[in-house]
């Protein structure tokens, strides 16, 4: 017995049908995998930007950042950096068909200078003569512009005036303070740019890696 099979579509029907429900089904595995995507891109840039230098000046006790800029407490540090990790986002372009077969893909958006501006000015400290000290937004901005002038940081161990207890500002005459030259940083090139572009091999295995367990 004999039996025949004949399609009804033609080639280039049956190709778009095909391409249809795979498209679907890349879709389903994209979609499931972001919510995995997003969480280990955001902890692999957190640890980045905690592996850099700035860091370590920032919290340790000693830290030369921490005490020019006078942090007295710490846990901001690591306040603001969750605040900026939380910023980095994964969402799904659009999985479409084309000549080529599917198109589509992830769009990863990582911190705006406009956000890190906002972030940077809500974790200023006040003093208690109410001056606010932008710490976060000299380090990430200013670069080696002048911040204040006519006074220097004195390195003082136990100093009742410091709120670190090692260091205060000095008058100096003509001399201004600024950022230390090994940590400044600008609008494209500071402590939170230069952690993120350390991250682009890793974060496309991430993504691949995902994928591949969805699949």
């Amino acid at each position: 017995m004999r039996f025949s099979l004949k399609l009804l579509e033609t080639d280039s029907q049956f190709r778009k049908l095909a391409l249809e429900q795979l498209s679907k089904e890349v879709k389903k595995v994209l979609d499931s995998a972001i919510p995995q995507i997003k969480n280990s891109v955001q902890n692999l840039i957190k640890q980045n930007i905690m592996s850099e230098p700035e860091y370590s000046s920032l919290t340790s006790s000693q830290g030369k950042l921490r005490l020019e800029f006078g942090i007295d407490n710490t846990m901001m540090v690591d306040m603001a950096i969750d605040n900026i990790v939380n910023t980095v986002n994964i969402t799904l372009k659009p999985v479409k068909i084309a000549n080529v077969g599917l198109t589509g893909g992830f769009l990863l958006t990582a911190i705006e200078s406009d956000e890190l501006q906002m972030i940077s000015k809500s974790f200023a400290q006040m003093t208690e003569k109410g001056v606010s000290l932008e710490w976060l937004r000299w380090l990430l901005f200013e670069g080696a512009s002048p911040i204040v002038r006519g006074y220097d940081v004195s390195f003082s161990n136990n100093n009742p005036y410091s709120r670190t207890g090692g260091a205060v500002m000095v008058k100096v005459g003509r001399k201004s303070w600024r950022v230390p030259p090994e940590y400044i940083g600008t609008v494209k090139n500071n402590w939170i740019t230069r952690a993120i572009d350390k991250t682009d091999e890793a974060i496309t295995k991430i993504i691949q890696a995902e994928i591949e367990n969805k699949i």
